[in-house]
């Protein structure tokens, strides 16, 4: 079963694509969106402005604006959650990536928004 993390920023993301590339994922031919070099799972989704498409959308899961923070932009990890090596990849990424870009991370299986360092 497919699941997903969100991980909102403060800013634009400066280093994104190289910093994603060390850890072993690699840009597809769609803007915004990586896929391991090595495996299938996890993919990543970057938007770079999610104020205008939460704005677009009526409903937008996670609905940045109940955070405290200001997000300006988003990632979206997704994994295999029947897939251990999946979920735990999709997991380290989002506390490596969360911690280096101070995001604030949306996790749809409780509903909540938590800092980097709370995850």
């Amino acid at each position: 079963m497919k699941k997903s993390i969100f991980i909102g920023f403060e800013r634009d993301l400066t280093g994104l694509g190289s910093f994603l590339n060390e850890h072993g994922y690699i840009p597809t031919e769609y803007y915004g969106q990586y896929k391991p070099l090595a495996k299938d799972w996890p993919k990543i989704h970057y938007v770079a402005d999610i104020k205008s498409k939460q704005e677009a959308e009526e409903e937008y899961d996670p609905d940045w604006r109940r955070a405290r923070n200001d997000i300006v932009s988003q990632l979206t990890i997704i994994f295999d959650s029947s897939d251990f090596d999946s979920e735990s990849e999709a997991h380290n990424l989002v506390r490596l990536t969360a911690r280096k870009f101070e995001g604030v991370i949306y996790d749809e299986d409780f509903g909540q928004f938590m800092m980097a360092e709370d995850w």
